[in-house]
């Protein structure tokens, strides 16, 4: 069986196209889903991948909004780690680093 970490880079980091930051403050984030990837979304346990990464306190889901507001611990999860975490859509590139990064979280 795959740990977490393992599951969140193989199934939550293909959704990072699909996601923006809507709003972000120091230990709390909430992240809208585009409705590009709405039928990818709806295959993913986001729930549990998302409750499965070292450092998330909480989750909320709004499905009507298409929305999530991930309460995190800042000192276990960087500031910047969302920001590169939302740079995958236009640099992807970058995948190699933050599947590095979720997995020394």
């Amino acid at each position: 069986m795959k740990d977490a970490k393992h599951r969140v880079v193989e199934e939550l980091l293909p959704l990072v196209p699909h996601m923006e930051i809507a709003h972000h403050i120091p230990g709390r984030i909430r992240l809208g889903f585009l409705l590009s990837g709405l039928r990818a979304i709806q295959r993913v346990d986001i729930k549990t991948l998302v409750l499965g990464i070292p450092g998330v306190l909480g989750l909320r889901i709004n499905p009507s909004a298409r929305s999530v507001v991930i309460e995190y611990n800042q000192e276990h999860i960087p500031h910047d780690f969302w920001q590169l975490l939302e740079q995958l859509k236009r640099r992807p590139e970058t995948l190699a680093e933050v599947a590095t990064r979720i997995r020394y979280l």
